[in-house]
């Protein structure tokens, strides 16, 4: 499993804790295969405040959410080893109810049928915009703690 726990966020977000302008941090676990795309995802969302973990695959994706609480999992739609939709589904099963954000290069109106039906999952499509990340990572762990 490749994994790496990053608590360093990074010169831009220290400057806007000292501005006042950070967003509350979320514990976000981010699966995503392709090292570039994974440390860009991991970045953007350091650099808003967030804490985040990272794995390049599902086996990592389920053994870290089996083992650590997170806010929100961001998680590729198309892996080689089982899509984003389908681990969402498994940890539904085992269980765990926390809301997965779906990045798709190419999605479909099946993926987004398939993310209606598992409740608290989202489908963004690629390229993504930081700023959408981030907005959807915040938005949807404050809608779902004031429920």
């Amino acid at each position: 499993m490749s994994e790496m726990n990053s608590d360093d966020a990074g010169p831009k977000t220290a400057l806007k804790r000292r501005m006042g302008k950070t967003t509350a941090g979320r514990r976000v676990l981010v699966a995503e295969a392709n090292d570039m795309l994974r440390a860009s995802l991991v970045y953007t969302l350091e650099n808003s405040g967030h804490s985040v973990d990272q794995v390049s695959n599902r086996k990592g994706l389920l053994e870290a959410a089996l083992h650590r609480p997170y806010d929100v999992i961001v998680a590729e739609a198309e892996a080689t080893d089982g899509d984003g939709l389908g681990v969402a589904g498994t940890l539904r099963e085992l269980g765990i109810s926390v809301p997965v954000v779906i990045v798709s290069t190419f999605p479909d109106a099946e993926t987004f049928a398939r993310a209606q039906l598992l409740s608290s999952t989202f489908v963004l499509s690629m390229p993504l915009d930081g700023d959408v990340l981030n907005d959807v990572v915040s938005n949807v762990t404050a809608r779902l703690a004031s429920l």
